[in-house]
């Protein structure tokens, strides 16, 4: 229940912040661009991309599992880093929805698990999943979560937010 109640935050967040960012980019009344998104905006909408990435590595972990592609070890150890992104996720989304640079060290803290977790479950997928398209699409959202990881981290040191 508690996983369905922080996946439902997660889901109105995220909502709140692409109508926020939408009415940014939609034009003034007199046909000029509107203001674009701000590094916070930018950074909450990255790490709500951050949930519906690892949301999808759970689900491919248990279809690839189910279809027999991966062994019971391999699931077990994706299954346990797909957690442990999502322990870092609830910790890290209170820090960034409003960052102050005393925020910053364990922001980059966090950023850091977040990256070494997803270069281990790279590791464990392409060794454990057997089927190419199913290795690729889980792959994938493994990279992109690092990836939305680094964005933030360089779009907040970039806002002089933290150093």
């Amino acid at each position: 229940m508690k996983k369905i109640a922080s996946r439902f935050v997660c889901a109105v967040l995220l909502l709140a912040l692409v109508s926020c960012a939408t009415l940014h980019r939609q034009p003034n009344a007199n046909g000029t661009p509107g203001a674009p998104p701000t590094s916070l905006e930018t950074v909450n909408y990255n790490n709500a991309q951050i949930a519906i990435h690892n949301r999808a590595i759970a689900k491919a972990i248990i279809a690839v599992n189910q279809a027999g592609f991966l062994e019971p070890a391999y699931f077990d150890s994706l299954s346990a880093a797909q957690i442990k992104v999502t322990r870092i996720h609830e910790l890290l989304t209170p820090l960034l929805k409003n960052p102050t640079p005393a925020d910053g060290p364990a922001i980059r803290a966090l950023l850091g698990q977040l990256q070494q977790i997803t270069s281990d479950m790279v590791n464990i997928g392409n060794v454990g999943i057997k089927n190419d398209q199913s290795k690729a699409a889980a792959l994938n959202d493994i990279r992109a979560i690092s990836s939305l990881g680094g964005v933030i981290l360089s779009t907040l040191v970039t806002a002089g937010v933290i150093k």
